[in-house]
């Protein structure tokens, strides 16, 4: 039985459905662009004064995943941190925070009417709604912690989606909206098909490592497995929720928003039994 087949039939099975139901079987068939597609297209039809705006707001989507995922290692770090990891974190954070401003002042220079309201004061952050957080597997919150404040990253991007519309068109650059649009299309597609990847992991981790544990020995590291999982989970889900909220944001047509609808922690469940004890031809299939 083939890896995908598993996660096909753990998906009949459990809050999976939803992300199956977006794009049903699209995803796996690789037939729904992915944010390289999207982009590689946007680059072949920039016209010669917009050149590189495509591969500008793409710099800007991957500083933002690298925000969300520094900020969650930094939280699975923050009972034993080490002095070492400290130091290692710190530097990580420093090197983000250089290629954040070396973007932020590329897009300051596309708005060169309105470079004083580049302050940080204008740029709204993410938000993200607690209900992916309400369940014992996701119970720990990286973006809530008060205690690793210093560590966090928190500088802000100069994103089409957090400036606002109102001074994107005041600057005449509409076309970045669009391209935001476009380039989260993309990235909520390879988030969707990630996601459902780790949850099946995650079902297949359960039954075979979890459930066959016996001593103390294996149960640890099986469980360290199915949390370093549950992290990598909560940090696809924020990327889903922060693409798709900002598409909202950016005022994107209804028919482009509507197949993708709000994740909430029931999408994120799994369930251990991952084939259909209903379905022929199993009998000799073991995990």
């Amino acid at each position: 039985l083939s890896k995908l087949d598993v996660y096909d039939s753990m998906a009949s099975n459990s809050g999976l459905n939803f992300i199956k139901s977006l794009v049903p079987e699209c995803l796996i068939l690789c037939l729904v662009p992915s944010k390289t597609d999207i982009e590689t297209r946007l680059i072949h039809e920039e016209r010669r004064e917009l050149r590189g705006n495509a591969a500008l707001i793409s710099t800007g989507l991957k500083l933002q995943e690298s925000q969300l995922l520094l900020a969650s290692q930094i939280w699975c770090q923050k009972k034993h941190q080490t002095k070492d990891q400290k130091l290692d974190i710190l530097r990580r954070k420093q090197r983000l925070d250089i290629k954040i401003d070396t973007f932020n002042n590329k897009i300051r220079a596309l708005f060169s009417n309105d470079s004083d309201d580049f302050d940080g004061s204008s740029v709204s952050e993410p938000e993200i709604s607690g209900d992916l957080l309400d369940d014992s597997d996701y119970k720990d919150d990286p973006f809530a912690s008060n205690d690793t404040d210093a560590q966090i990253p928190k500088t802000p991007i100069f994103l089409p989606s957090s400036l606002g519309l109102g001074m994107v068109n005041r600057a005449g650059l509409q076309h970045l909206i669009s391209t935001e649009i476009e380039l989260r299309q993309g990235q909520i597609n390879d988030t969707l098909h990630e996601l459902r990847i780790t949850l099946g992991k995650k079902s297949v981790s359960y039954r075979k490592n979890i459930r066959t544990s016996k001593t103390q020995a294996t149960k640890r590291p099986a469980w360290d497995r199915v949390s370093s999982l549950n992290m990598q989970v909560l940090h696809q889900a924020r990327i889903y929720t922060i693409a798709r909220q900002a598409r909202i944001n950016l005022m994107a047509p209804p028919d482009i928003l509507k197949p993708y609808e709000e994740l909430k922690k029931d999408h994120l469940k799994v369930e251990t039994t991952v084939i259909n004890s209903s379905v022929r031809g199993q009998r000799h299939v073991h995990l």
